[in-house]
Order: structure tokens, then C-alpha cells, then sequence
């Protein structure tokens, strides 16, 4: 009834249509598309195509690399799993993503995660075949803005980002080189970022914003290295007179794990948004055991 093979360039347009139909939206996915699957290293993506040959489900895992205890590793996001309405309950997701873990176990990959939501994380619940865990909820904290004098943002360029050197008490990371920072946010389609610079110190520290905005949304924290408790304090303060300085009223950062952001938080002025979005969910590849690392991750990190 299915045929099920490896996604083509030529499969834009269906592809577009199938996750606009299962994702109920009615947004232009075609530039997402060529920057998500086309634009770096090749995906490992199996769809699902019907006898009129329209794709009714697909199943994506994008390369990456993470930074576990200071080494670095070959790693998979799994991104946009899909299924038409009237295809599901016929185990296509199943079946699509045992072709990509052969691919995925057979290739070294140390693990593969994701990012869902809570229908997402139920069903990698009740899928055996996965072999996920769900870690746990993003968190996400908000302040108001706050004048401060003592700070001084500048503006700067997505081109002009550079690599992340700290884990902030992780003991698992995205390794966020130059190029991929650029990839992430000076590529992404419609400019819907802006990057501004401050010096805390002797640390350099770079902040992703989302543009146009009411709230000041970090999506991002780039620095030269690692930072202590007392910078961090102020890179936080920091945060909030740049929301005063961009005439936003409230400063808000999502992020999983990161030890350090916590143990700062817990001593500010900064508040726990209700409300749970985003679950990181993780699979060992040949038992490594990465569920047992403490992970760090931002909403930058979802792709």
C-alpha cells in the first residue's frame, strides 16, 4: 500500500504539503524546508508515499555534533516527524524510523534526540520501536526590565558570532562552531533574529534575540568561556537593562538542564513561567549511556 523511501531533493513541494497538513498550518514552509534539510550535511530522512504518489508520513534525523565531558561526538536531531490525519494508526512513523536507526546505529552515531511537544512526547512513550527517554521540561524564567548603567549592549552581526566555549555546568552540549551559529541564525529564513555583544569582565558574551517581539525572548547565550556565578549574575542583570534598552517590557530564557543558570536563578529576582512546552528526549545509540549526562540546552538548539 506504502512505498517507503529515502526523501528526494525533488520532494519539496510534497514534503511542504505534508507537514503543513499535519501541522495545521498555513505559513510558507519552503524556505524552512531548503534551510532544514538542504542546506548542511545530509539528512538521513525515509518518507512514506501512497499509491497517487503523495508522501503521507516522514521521518527526519538531522547530523550534529555534541560536546559530551569536553569530547566531541557525532550526534542526531530527530526533526518534524509526520504523519497525515487520515494515514495514522498504521505504524508509518514506526516503520520509517527502523529504516533510519539502522542507518543511524550502523553509522557510529553516539545518540539521537529531540525536542517535542506533548503530543510528541506521547508518543515517543508508547513507541517501543524508538528506544527513547524523555529527560525532562524545558524551564522557562522571565524579569522585568531594569535600568542599569553599568551595561552597555552593542548590536553586532549574525556573520559575526563566534563559537561557544562554555557548557555552564553541563556535562553534555551542542558543539556550537562558528559555522553552525551561522548556519542557525544568520541563514535561517526571513531574518527573524538580531545579536548583541557585552563584555562582563574579561567574558565576551554574545545573546540571540527573537526581532520584533513584545518580550524580550532570549533565544541564545554565546561566551568565550566558562563564566563564574558572579558573572553569570550579572550577565542576567545585563539581560534585563537590555530589554530597558530595547524598550521591551519583560526579558524571557527558555533552557534545559544547564546547572549553573539554575543555581543563578534560584538567587534572583527572576520568575518559573507556568506551564510545560518542550521535553528533551533522548536515545542511546550501542549503550553509551547518555541518558545518565547531565544536558544543557537552550531554545536555540531546537531546529
Amino acid at each position: 500500500m506504502y512505498c517507503l523511501r529515502p526523501l528526494q531533493a525533488s520532494d519539496k513541494e510534497n514534503l511542504q504539503s505534508l507537514l503543513k497538513n499535519s501541522f495545521a498550518t498555513s505559513a510558507s514552509l519552503s524556505d524552512r524546508i531548503n534551510w532544514k534539510w538542504f542546506q548542511r550535511e545530509a539528512c538521513i530522512s525515509m518518507v512514506a508515499e501512497d499509491k497517487a504518489g503523495t508522501i503521507v508520513s516522514q521521518y527526519t534525523v538531522v547530523p550534529t555534533r555534541l560536546v559530551m565531558r569536553g569530547k566531541c561526538c557525532l550526534a542526531g536531531q530527530s526533526i518534524d516527524m509526520a504523519t497525515l490525519p487520515a494515514h495514522r494508526g498504521r505504524r508509518l512513523i514506526s516503520m520509517l524510523s527502523n529504516i533510519v536507526y539502522r542507518e543511524i546505529d550502523a553509522s557510529g552515531y553516539t545518540c539521537t534526540f529531540g525536542v517535542s511537544n506533548r503530543m510528541g512526547l506521547n508518543v515517543d512513550n508508547h513507541a517501543s520501536t524508538y528506544g527513547y527517554r524523555s529527560l525532562g521540561a524545558f524551564e522557562t524564567v522571565y524579569a522585568w526590565a531594569k535600568k542599569d548603567k553599568k551595561c552597555l549592549w552593542y548590536k553586532i552581526s549574525l556573520h559575526d558570532l563566534q563559537e561557544q566555549r562554555a557548557s555552564f555546568g553541563a556535562d553534555c552540549v551542542r558543539d556550537k562552531s562558528a559555522s553552525y551559529l551561522r548556519w542557525r541564525y544568520a541563514s535561517y529564513p526571513h531574518a527573524v533574529y538580531d545579536a548583541y555583544e557585552i563584555h562582563i569582565g574579561n567574558t565576551l558574551v554574545q545573546v540571540i534575540i527573537k526581532k520584533n517581539a513584545y518580550k524580550l525572548y532570549v533565544i541564545d547565550i554565546i561566551t568565550n568561556h566558562e563564566c563564574s556565578d558572579g558573572e553569570m549574575m550579572m550577565l542576567f542583570v545585563a539581560l534585563r537593562h537590555l530589554a530597558w534598552q530595547l524598550r521591551r517590557p519583560l526579558v524571557s530564557c527558555t533552557f534545559f538542564g544547564y546547572p549553573q543558570f539554575a543555581r543563578v536563578l534560584g538567587r534572583s529576582p527572576w520568575k518559573q513561567a507556568r506551564g510545560k512546552t518542550h521535553f528533551l528526549t533522548v536515545r542511546d545509540s550501542e549503550s553509551k549511556n547518555v541518558h545518565d549526562q547531565q544536558w544543557g540546552m537552550m531554545l536555540g538548539d531546537i531546529i
